[in-house]
């Protein structure tokens, strides 16, 4: 039986694949001093923690380590107030982030885009648009956000030129 080079790639790629969602689990003293550091909050759970959540904490250390203060200072408060919020909030922000990571790239990106054009307007512009949006019925909210949903890209790409054409004035 002959194997072409397609085939073969395949089966290695899916072998890598489950040899790495099948996370060892890492002992603690076997962590350099740095990630321990980071890590010391969970040093006494640390051995008993799933395989996968340590893998999670490993790259999170990761990232936290290659930071600057001024980014470490941003990640402690958005930490900070996740840790506020109530149970209900923190399910309702994670199947947001769900349905987001689902989005294709495209629609990704616009969506960057989008939250970027928000961020660059002055703070008060960022809140006359926020004042209108909350002082709309709850149903007029909720017809605009179906009406979006079902628009195509082109439609709501030409909403969103009359939101801002409307804005400017």
């Amino acid at each position: 039986m002959m194997i072409n080079k397609q085939s073969l790639a395949l089966m290695l790629a899916s072998l890598l694949l489950s040899t790495a969602l099948q996370a060892e689990p890492v002992v603690w003293d076997s962590l350099d001093s740095a990630t321990q550091q980071t890590l010391q909050t969970f040093a006494d759970d640390w051995d008993s923690l799933p395989e996968q959540r340590q893998q999670k904490m490993l790259e999170g250390a990761a990232r936290w380590q290659t930071m600057g203060e001024v980014e470490r200072e941003n990640m402690k408060q958005r930490f900070q107030r996740w840790q506020q919020l109530e149970p209900e909030q923190r399910d309702a922000l994670r199947e947001r982030m769900a349905k987001f990571r689902a989005l294709d790239p495209a629609e990704r990106s616009a969506l960057r885009n989008k939250q970027q054009w928000f961020r660059d307007l002055p703070a008060s512009e960022r809140k006359v648009l926020r004042d209108r949006w909350q002082n709309l019925p709850a149903e007029r909210r909720q017809a605009i956000r179906d009406r979006l949903r079902k628009a195509s890209p082109a439609q709501r790409q030409i909403m969103r030129e009359r939101l801002q054409r409307k804005h400017q004035r």
